[in-house]
């Protein structure tokens, strides 16, 4: 019987580590995730989160230059990308925090290389659903460049914001 205890509260160890290890929250510094390795840096009542392994981080955004016209090609693979890593439940906690903003960094046929992110400090959101995220985002997403475009650079910075109303009222119908 106390062996039987004595593994069952073992059990309950090893489960209690991994739900807490699988919920990494996004603070300042290295942040890892399942495959990739966040680095968050505050600045104000914000924190900057990106890839460090992405592309455009070898790129001074203040040197790129904006595209004039900005489309999806699949506007539905945005929001279903969003819907797919944030359930109804977890956008409803998320509301306090109103909204994050993306910058994705994409080439010249339209695909996302790189995603930076710029959350509230203390944000609910963890590194497993940036993650999540991004990998979502970086296989389903393209952008339409537009043909008249000066394609003298390699990349181009696009900035979303997500409103996390918005996005829970849009799950509520999915």
């Amino acid at each position: 019987m106390i062996m039987k205890i004595k593994t069952l509260l073992l059990l309950t160890g090893i489960l209690i580590s991994s739900i807490v290890k699988a919920h990494t929250l996004i603070k300042e510094g290295t942040i890892k995730a399942h495959s990739i390795t966040f680095t968050g840096k505050r600045t104000g009542s914000f924190i900057e989160v990106h890839n460090p392994k992405s592309t455009s981080n070898n790129i001074q955004a203040k040197d790129l230059k904006k595209l004039s016209d900005t489309k999806y090609k699949d506007a539905n693979a945005l929001t279903s990308s969003y819907l797919k890593v944030f359930t109804h439940l977890r956008i409803q906690q998320l509301l306090p925090e109103k909204n994050m903003i993306l910058t994705f960094y994409i080439n010249r046929s339209g695909k996302i290389k790189s995603i930076e992110y710029l959350l509230k400090n203390n944000t609910l959101i963890t590194a497993e659903e940036l993650e999540s995220l991004e990998n979502l985002l970086k296989a389903n997403v393209t952008f339409a460049i537009p043909k008249d475009e000066d394609k003298s650079d390699d990349i181009w910075p696009v900035t979303q914001v997500v409103f996390f109303q918005k996005l829970f009222d849009m799950s509520a119908n999915n």
